[in-house]
């Protein structure tokens, strides 16, 4: 096993209302796939609720999911983001602290497949506690972090969209 393929050790996902949660999050997805329209998430809580532990399970399940992205090679799936928003290397054994508080992916450290785009998913993580800007530099910042992404989100879209919706200007699309 690579580096790359290893998983961090993760305690169980546990209690039943987490579990609802979770479930209730990715119904939201599905009824957005199902309907063509987009969902904002949001979750909030106080502190040691357990939001980035959410957060990640989702992210893992979001991306296990099949890629409809065909590869460089044309035939197998084509992986835009990581499997786990955490590398194996960011997690030292024992220590929770090293388990907390990572909710989007380093974009420095994962390598997309060739070709491959964002597919059924965007992940947008804001790590509230990282925050020692203006409201003005935190918007700033995570602008940055979706441009990041525009032209493949862009590619994305027009090869989702009808040709009608890509005749048509739209003001909410990126690029």
């Amino acid at each position: 096993m690579s580096t790359t393929d290893a998983r961090p050790a993760e305690p169980p996902f546990l209690g039943e209302s987490r579990i609802r949660l979770l479930d209730g999050l990715v119904a939201i997805l599905a009824e957005a796939e199902t309907l063509g329209e987009a969902r904002w998430v949001s979750l909030r809580a106080p502190s040691g609720r357990c939001k980035a532990r959410v957060a990640q399970v989702l992210y893992a399940r979001l991306a296990a999911r099949p890629s409809a992205t065909p590869g460089a090679d044309g035939t197998g799936p084509g992986r835009y983001w990581p499997a786990t928003i955490r590398e194996a290397t960011d997690v030292t054994p024992g220590d929770v602290a090293s388990r907390r508080k990572r909710v989007f992916p380093d974009p420095a450290r994962f390598d997309r497949a060739p070709g491959a785009l964002p597919g059924c998913f965007f992940w947008w993580g804001i790590a509230c506690e990282q925050r020692s800007s203006t409201t003005s530099q935190s918007l700033l910042e995570d602008l940055q972090k979706i441009e990041a992404h525009a032209v493949y989100l862009d590619a994305a879209w027009a090869r989702l969209a009808s040709l009608a919706e890509r005749l048509t200007p739209s003001r909410f699309r990126l690029g």
